[in-house]
């Protein structure tokens, strides 16, 4: 009977090894990086908003933020910080708009109503007396003790934004990151 034996040395190895896994981290880290900047910028110009003070995409108020990375990965968020993002992106219901609640008024508001400022403070100012909500209307200035609003459709811009960034992510882990370790093992 014939035995045959076979040995095999990883030291060779061992260097591609640890230098792919180097090239993998960092290359995710990249992808995540552009992929985040990118998906802030399509979201800038891809929304159907109108656009009345350009706070909502704004590159203050709109960025992506990288929170990490190390050797198992990256990852961060696609973040909007302006008030109302969420209105715009997912909507609002039909609801009422009532004036804010006069100052000094005593006990429970109604749903969705707020108090008034006390006036005190260098940013506090003292709006209206709680009574009516006053708004023009054709050129007419018009009085109403409450406001039925309809509702609004949403407007998504930031969930697209960060679907585009993940195929951005696809796009450059196989354009740079494969291309590089497979460089590594020619």
């Amino acid at each position: 009977m014939s035995s045959l034996t076979c040995s095999v040395s990883t030291e060779e190895i061992k260097p591609l090894i640890v230098g792919t896994r180097r090239l993998m981290a960092s290359g995710t880290a990249r992808a995540v990086r552009v992929a985040l900047d990118e998906g802030a910028d399509y979201a800038r110009k891809n929304h159907q908003h109108q656009r009345r003070t350009g706070q909502l995409t704004s590159k203050e108020n709109l960025y992506g933020e990288m929170k990490g990375a190390n050797d198992d990965g990256a990852w961060g968020y696609l973040t909007n910080i302006t008030p109302w993002v969420r209105v715009i992106e997912f909507g609002s219901k039909a609801h009422d708009i009532w004036p804010k609640a006069g100052h000094g008024m005593i006990g429970p508001l109604r749903n969705s109503q707020t108090r008034r400022a006390s006036g005190r403070g260098p940013h506090e100012h003292i709006v209206g007396r709680g009574l009516a909500l006053r708004f023009r209307v054709g050129g007419r200035i018009v009085f109403a003790k409450r406001v039925r609003h309809p509702g609004t459709q949403p407007l998504a811009f930031m969930y697209p934004a960060a679907d585009y960034a993940g195929t951005v992510i696809a796009r450059e882990t196989e354009n740079v990151t494969f291309v590089r370790v497979a460089k590594l093992w020619e």
